[in-house]
This record gives structure tokens, sequence and C-alpha cells, in this order.
């Protein structure tokens, strides 16, 4: 088995050290080839070679193709592990997955009957837009309409301000990050000038970085709401669990202001993997 798997590698062309196994294994993952990839894809299609065996009905895949809540909005259908997306000239499903030193791409346009598998043995989300260039080579136009969707970013960029220290956090904030470990204590300092550190358990005090908190109600724009009173950032720092610490990883926040308090998640950002602990801290009087 070893023999026949590609080494792994990480989005900065470094090599895993077990470059056979699954990492985290909590995240799942199996072994496949491109061509294994595809033949899937081709049952999903309705077309499947005369060495396969159809173990669904076809009413059963429509049903695996459909929203599960059609109200929501285009980019976020989703069913039994397909991203759903209509651009209004072509239905595409979309399933993706990332592991620490792999990624695959599997996209489909059922009404077309076009499949497109992608797969790499680096960390890294190259396999989505491969497979988007190829179909565009396909339908021309059809990058430009599918990345209005699933890349909003255009709205997001609009809508980020410069961040400052609103008066309801400065000072000092104290609380727990929650993992199935135990609780470890963190600290964050909010200061005058709009810096913000942090200290998670016994690590050095870092700086928190990418900052962004605006105080207004939700919103939508573009058809993507946007969550507000949230408040980003990233800390170099980590979360000392051995399925998070076994690579690096950097820590993302999303902390939401309720009540008083600044609750949300603390998520082990690593090559593969996001893994979200639980995180509530309250202004130190």
């Amino acid at each position: 088995m070893k023999k026949t798997i590609a080494r792994k590698y990480t989005s900065k062309n470094k090599t895993f050290e077990v470059d056979y196994d699954f990492y985290p294994r909590g995240g799942g993952g199996l072994f496949s080839s491109a061509h294994d990839l595809i033949r899937y894809g081709l049952f999903h299609l309705k077309t499947p070679l005369k060495d396969q065996k159809s173990i669904l009905t076809n009413e059963t895949l429509d049903f695996t193709h459909k929203a599960d809540n059609p109200d929501l909005p285009n980019y976020h259908r989703y069913n039994l592990g397909w991203g759903i997306v209509n651009d209004g000239q072509n239905l595409s499903l979309i399933s993706d997955g990332r592991i620490g030193g792999a990624n695959s791409m599997l996209l489909l346009l059922p009404e077309q009957k076009i499949a497109v598998a992608c797969i790499s043995n680096m960390t890294g989300g190259i396999t989505m837009m491969t497979a988007i260039q190829i179909v565009d080579m396909l339908i021309p136009g059809y990058m430009k309409n599918i990345m209005n969707f699933i890349e909003p970013m255009g709205a997001v960029e609009n809508l980020r301000v410069p961040f400052k220290v609103e008066p309801k956090l400065e000072g000092e904030w104290q609380g727990e990050i929650k993992t199935y470990q135990g609780k470890i204590p963190i600290t964050m300092t909010f200061a005058d000038d709009a810096s913000v550190t942090a200290k998670i358990g016994n690590q050095p005090v870092a700086q928190v970085m990418d900052l962004n908190f605006v105080d207004q109600p939700d919103t939508v724009v573009n058809h993507i709401k946007f969550f507000y009173r949230i408040l980003t950032g990233t800390i170099n720092s980590t979360i000392p669990t051995p399925d998070a610490g076994k690579g690096e990883h950097t820590i993302s926040l999303k902390l939401r202001y309720v009540n008083g308090n600044l609750v949300g998640s603390g998520t082990a950002i690593g090559e593969g993997f996001a893994l979200p602990s639980f995180i509530k801290l309250s202004r130190k009087r």
C-alpha cells in the first residue's frame, strides 16, 4: 500500500513526516485515484460504465442533488455532500475535500453530462480552480459565472473597515477555551490604540492580527448575509490538543458580543484541517 501512494506535501512544499496516513484522522479521507473518482462522477450523472452496478435508483440520485433548503442563498445550498450552485446558466454539483497533504475536487454538470475530477498530493485549493478552468474550456464563460457565487469576496472587502477598539471592548477580558481534553485559560487585552493581544494557557502573549469588528445590525448585501457584532482575528498561538498540535497552525477567532460577553470559537487552522473549540470571555471589572 505504501509504495502505491503519492508522497504528501504541505502548501509550503514540505513533505509530511508520515506520508501514508490521514491527518487529521477525525477529518476522514480515503485512498482514491482520479480514475476511481471520475467513475463515481459518471455514476451520479446516470451514465455508468458497463462494469458498474447501480446501487441507487435514479430517483434517489435526484434526491441527493437537490438542496436540503431551497430557500437558502444560492451558494449555501447543500445536500448529502454536494454543494449545489445554479449560476443562472448552469447547474453545478461540487464535492471537494482536503486533508493534510492532499485535496480533491469532483465537479459535475448534470444537464451537460460533464464530470471533472482533480486530485493533488499537496494541501491547498488548486484542485477546485483547475476543475473550474477545465469546464470553462468546454463552456466559455463558466468560470466567471460560477465564481460570482462561490467566492463573493468583493462584497466582503467593501464592507471591511479599519479596526478600532469600541468602548465596550476596551480593557482585559478573561475566559476559557473548551476542548475535549479540558479547559484552557485565555486572556485578551484591548488597548485604546487598537492593538489587541491574547495569552493562551502558558504560551507567550501574542498579537491578534487581521482584526475586524463592525458594530451594526446584521444585514444582507448581494444575497450574502453578514453577521455583525462579530470580532474576527488571527492569533499566532496554538490549541495544545494532540489532534490540533500535531502540525503547525494558527488560531482563527470568531467572537460575538452577546450580553456583555464575547462568545464564539477559536479554530486551529493548519495544513488541511480546521478544528474549532468553544470560547467564552468576560470583561474584567
